[in-house]
């Protein structure tokens, strides 16, 4: 069991952590639905760069919180589980951020018929990490509730999964899209498809550190 002093500054160090990584996927969310809306604009530009310094502050904070792990020796026992989980977090904002940057970069045009499916998508995959962040939150608390959030993620992958397969179907169906322009919209869905796998990886050690808090 952690000790409670340190217990407590971990759980301070990962919130700070935790709400930096909901600013990022705010701003992600924020962005995208303009995008869909408006397409390339000065706005879209401002979130995009935006959930890039978010997404810096993210990296900044998970590297002080290894560095106090190691400096202070805090919970030496579960100290690698915790950073593992840090890192698989983290992965998930760089995606968002990334994603953004894709569409910004190739001015991707997606098509209005389209629309409903790529925002779908996007609600899938941040409602999984909705559910992650949540779950990392009970660890410290409510270990025993992080096995049903991990299976909520597994489903919304699923979910993800099934909605990206109809979703390239489509567009491969459609003969008014240029090739050049399907392969650049297949991995726009992919890309963000992806934001739920790295979710479910992150529960495999997520679920790890549940069982040991819980022997």
């Amino acid at each position: 069991m952690f000790g409670l002093k340190k217990q407590n500054l971990i759980t301070e160090m990962v919130e700070e952590y935790l709400q930096k990584c909901e600013e990022c996927q705010e701003l992600f969310r924020q962005g995208f639905t303009l995008y869909l809306k408006e397409g390339p604009c000065p706005d879209f530009d401002t979130l995009a760069s935006e959930t890039s310094d978010a997404e810096s502050a993210c990296d900044d904070i998970r590297r002080q919180i290894e560095a106090a792990m190691y400096e202070k020796a805090l919970i030496p026992e579960s100290r690698g589980d915790i950073l593992s989980l840090l890192e698989s977090l983290d992965k998930v904002p760089n995606t968002m951020e990334s994603t953004l940057f894709i569409i910004q970069t190739e001015k991707l045009q997606i098509p209005e018929f389209l629309k409903n499916s790529f925002q779908k998508l996007v609600e899938i995959n941040t409602e999984a990490f909705d559910i992650l962040i949540r779950a990392v939150r009970q660890l410290f608390s409510h270990a025993k509730t992080v096995k049903e959030c991990v299976e909520d993620v597994d489903k919304l992958e699923s979910a993800s999964d099934e909605l990206e397969r109809a979703t390239i179907r489509k567009i491969f169906a459609d003969r008014q899209i240029e090739p050049a322009q399907r392969i650049l919209l297949k991995e726009l869905i992919v890309t963000i498809g992806s934001l739920s796998d790295r979710c479910e990886n992150a529960t495999d050690t997520l679920t790890i550190i549940a069982v040991k808090r819980l022997i």
